[in-house]
């Protein structure tokens, strides 16, 4: 069954009539299983492909973790590709901020904006609006560098 379709009422379903069933789960829905995940005891069905099979918490379900070095770089690239937009978004805020006096509202409104529409890698950065000699200006950095202690 497919990610998208394994809500409860669905899962319930399959288990009531004792059918067998494998169900897509979403990445979020991995934390109760951050142990296993970090395990060293992966099986490598062939290359860039290893899985894990573990008990689920109640022992009714048994749960196949999978991860491929292909997903891990796209996902890697995706993320660099977030964090490249709110930089360049954020140097497009200080320069404008730097050619005409703007209000701090409107700054952290272009500042939300921007981290909203790139939250896979918002939480990297850390944005100030302070005031300065030709108004108000906003400073953005970054909180933790990827692989640094911290991240998510």
């Amino acid at each position: 069954m497919d990610r998208g379709m394994a809500g409860e009422d669905n899962v319930e379903f399959l288990r009531e009539g004792g059918r067998r069933y494998i169900v897509g789960t979403a990445k979020n829905s991995l934390r109760k299983f951050e142990r296993e995940l970090l395990s060293e005891d992966w099986r490598l069905v062939h290359a860039g492909l290893e899985v894990r099979i573990t008990a689920a918490p109640g022992g009714q379900e048994v749960f196949i973790l999978c991860r491929s070095a292909e997903r891990r770089a796209k996902e890697q690239a995706m993320h660099e590709r977030f964090e490249k937009r709110i930089e360049e978004g954020l140097g497009k805020i200080q320069t404008s901020c730097l050619k005409k006096k703007q209000k701090p509202v409107t700054i952290a409104t272009r500042v939300g904006r921007l981290l909203g529409r790139n939250t896979r890698a918002a939480a990297l950065f850390e944005v100030k609006v302070e005031a300065d000699a030709g108004g108000f200006a906003a400073y953005g950095g970054r909180r933790w560098k990827p692989g640094e202690s911290g991240r998510a």
